[in-house]
């Protein structure tokens, strides 16, 4: 299991708009690379698991970008969520080139929320 970091905001700027920093650096230059979406029916059930990802070759240009959906299921071992539905929002910080993931989990009708660098993969799905 990655560690759990505490997700760090930047205080708002305007219209109550929070920017999410970047784990390792601090900074608020995130890019949304990958979503990958884990969907139980029930709970402690196998899970239906959604990915979409941007490939470019312009780095992080709109240029040139296509997205990848893939489905799979009963693969629940980066589930963000022990026993229910969870989310991996994938990150990367364009000063420091950290990868990490965005991810929320839920828990008795809670929804929780921290951030995982990731180390060792490209992705966290």
């Amino acid at each position: 299991m990655k560690d759990k970091i505490k997700l760090r905001l930047e205080d708002p700027r305007f219209d109550n708009i929070l920017v999410m920093l970047c784990p390792h650096c601090g900074q608020g230059n995130l890019h949304h690379i990958a979503v990958t979406m884990y969907n139980r029916l029930e709970e402690d059930g196998a899970a239906t698991v959604c990915h979409s990802e941007i490939e470019s070759k312009a780095g992080y240009s709109d240029t040139g970008t296509t997205a990848v959906i893939t489905n799979h299921s009963k693969d629940n071992s980066n589930n963000p969520s022990l026993r229910r539905s969870g989310l991996r929002i994938a990150l990367e910080c364009e000063i420091c080139e950290t990868l990490s993931d965005f991810c929320l989990a839920q828990h008795k009708g809670q929804t929780h929320v921290w951030m995982e660098i990731l180390e060792g993969k490209k992705y966290g799905y």
